[in-house]
């Protein structure tokens, strides 16, 4: 992530860097850096669980997604096996590997 290394404003409240937030906005539109929202969301099973906490799926299109569960998964502890029906985010770009977003 590009932060900026900037003092906090000091007319701000809470020394925030809200200001600054524009610049690295416009910043990330210039460098074409992906959000969230720009990643594709697939629908699929989990075939197998590989090691190191990466999984396998198969997708409704015929299409196999090696997936890895998200920071916010592993934080609450979501369990997800085989069979599950799981949300992957695959960036437009490489559609072989993605993120484990949401277990159904």
């Amino acid at each position: 992530m590009v932060r900026c290394f900037v003092k906090p404003c000091e007319h701000s409240l809470k020394g925030t860097w809200h200001a600054h937030n524009i610049q690295l906005r416009r910043y990330c539109r210039e460098r074409s850096i992906l959000s969230r929202n720009d990643l594709i969301q697939l629908e699929g099973v989990v075939a197998k669980v590989l090691g190191g906490g990466s999984m396998e799926i198969h997708c409704k299109n015929d299409i196999t997604v090696r997936g890895v569960l998200s920071g916010r998964m592993k934080k609450h502890r979501i369990k997800v096996m085989v069979g599950d029906r799981i949300q992957v985010s695959v960036s437009p770009y490489d559609t072989t590997h993605g993120l484990i977003t949401y277990r159904f």
